[in-house]
This record gives structure tokens, sequence and C-alpha cells, in this order.
């Protein structure tokens, strides 16, 4: 999902592709705590969220980051404790939790039309005030 729709440079893509430990993504979403923070949950073995997707893309991308480039391994991660501190420690790249849309999705259903913003609103212009012509005449003289 990351590589699919995270917008990831060609470097990043090779660095996941080589580097990436999925084991150290499993310790930390399996972890309560941890997907809480990140607005997850699990049901029936599906990773879930009521988030819109760049919230839930964003910490994931910058998780999936980490992990290829080594900044953090899985022995950095051992306790709950430990988790929870490292995902809170995420930032501005941890989802804004007040854009909840209330609306429960699997992740894995995500598509890229998910991923796109909505197009901005057209401009609506004000109307031209109608002239306000008295007529007084309904045959103009000049045409007689």
């Amino acid at each position: 999902m990351v590589i699919a729709h995270a917008e990831l440079t060609d470097e990043e893509k090779a660095e996941i592709e080589s580097g990436f430990r999925i084991s150290t993504l499993d310790r930390l979403l399996g972890t309560p705590a941890v997907r809480a923070t990140l607005g997850l949950r699990i049901t029936q073995n599906k990773l879930e969220s009521s988030l819109p997707p760049a919230e839930i893309i964003r910490p994931l991308k910058r998780i999936v980051l980490d992990i290829s480039k080594g900044k953090v391994v899985v022995t950095a991660l051992k306790s709950a404790k430990q988790q929870a501190d490292w995902v809170n420690g995420l930032g501005s790249d941890l989802p804004d939790r007040s854009k909840d849309t209330g609306l429960i999705k699997p992740v894995e259903t995500l598509q890229e039309s998910d991923f796109t913003p909505p197009p901005p609103a057209p401009v609506v212009r004000p109307r031209d005030k109608p002239r306000s012509v008295v007529q007084k005449n309904l045959i103009p003289k000049a045409a007689v």
C-alpha cells in the first residue's frame, strides 16, 4: 500500500524493496497503543481505519521509510512502551485525528482514487445587476 499510494521517489522505492523488515512493522502494528495513535484497528485480521486515506498513508510512509533506512530497528522496539514512545515521536507525520470520518474502511480496499484530492469547488461569481432603465415607450420614436 505504501509503495502504491505514498508518492515515493524511485530511490525510496528501491530502499523499501531492499531494506524493509516486515517483522518490525508487524511488531508495531501488533501493539494496540500504536494502532490507536495511528487511527487504526484490526478486525478479523484486516487493518481498518475511519480516517481519510491521506491521514493513514502519511504515518505509514514514515514508518516504512524509517524501517527501510535503518533509522529504527526491532531491538529498539521490544516493549509496548518503546513502540508507543517511538510512534508518538513521529510529530507532524502523525494523523490528524480530528479528521475522523466515522466510516470504518479496510485499509487494503483503498484505491488510487481515494488518495486523489477532490476538485476545487467552482468559483461562484455574483451576477451583474440588471440595468434599471425605465422604458417610456413600447416602440422608440426613432423607429417610427
